[in-house]
């Protein structure tokens, strides 16, 4: 007995599904596992018997999976991110269709929540506002998408939470005038400073300060006034000169905040 050339003895093999003549193709559905087996194999059958030598088709396993995930927080609050993220393309992006962001409680994203979509495998980058909560989020996990279906195990990245807040303000107040103030601003930059390029000084009421306000029913609009804007410093400059006679009006408070790439510390 002789076998048709370019056959082969196919020793294991698992029947798949079948369809009517006139219908040349099968669907395949997302997630099936190819296990140890290598080829399909599509016989044909008529009323009597089914084929003894099939046709057969290699299967290649595509694996599409970003790769250096890279965030930085550019949200100065603690619990807050804000900022941009970056990744590299998979090595092979001919089925990708998309590129799918979340937050998640864990690296395979068991709990996530959608930061959001790109639509071309040639972005490679994702910007979200300042002031995002950071909730119970621990990483941020990046998905490729086709046509067909989105990835099952993502590419993680652990999040790490920026807060940037000054301490130590001191200021001593020169001007023997009631009302007026004058003198030296001084604060002790925050420990983490990297992503700080600028400070704001503010004129501002005591409510801002006293949760106690809260507690005690004060309409905070109407008894707060508003911040008003005194000056700014540069990074590495940690004081900011006060006029002589400067009028404190209501406020009772200086306020510094930093200042990022992205947004004002709030």
């Amino acid at each position: 007995f002789a076998f048709p050339e370019d056959s082969f003895l196919w020793c294991m093999r698992t029947f798949f599904g079948e369809v009517p003549v006139g219908t040349n193709a099968i669907s395949v559905a997302a997630n099936t596992a190819h296990l140890a087996y290598t080829h399909f194999l599509i016989y044909t059958r008529s009323s009597f018997v089914e084929q003894t030598f099939p046709t057969a088709h290699l299967i290649v396993d595509t694996s599409s999976s970003v790769s250096g995930i890279i965030f930085v927080d550019k949200d100065l609050d603690a619990a807050e991110l804000g900022g941009q993220v970056t990744w590299l393309p998979p090595a092979s992006v001919d089925r990708v269709d998309a590129y799918m962001v979340y937050f998640s409680t864990h690296e395979f994203g068991a709990t996530r929540s959608k930061v959001g979509s790109v639509t071309s495998f040639e972005i490679l980058e994702m910007s979200f506002p300042s002031e995002t909560p950071l909730a119970e989020n621990t990483h941020i996990i990046i998905y490729t998408q086709s046509v067909l279906v989105e990835q099952t195990t993502p590419v993680a990245s652990a999040l790490s939470d920026t807060s940037s807040v000054v301490s130590e303000i001191i200021f001593q107040d020169y001007d023997l005038d009631e009302g007026h103030v004058g003198g030296r601003l001084l604060w002790q930059p925050p420990i983490e400073h990297d992503q700080v390029i600028d400070y704001l000084v503010y004129l501002a009421g005591p409510l801002l300060f006293s949760q106690s306000a809260h507690l005690k029913g004060f309409d905070v609009e109407s008894a707060l006034p508003t911040p008003m804007f005194f000056g700014n410093a540069s990074v590495g400059t940690n004081y900011l000169a006060v006029p002589i006679n400067t009028v404190m009006s209501r406020f009772s408070h200086f306020w510094v905040s930093g200042v990022s790439s992205v947004a004002e510390q709030t």
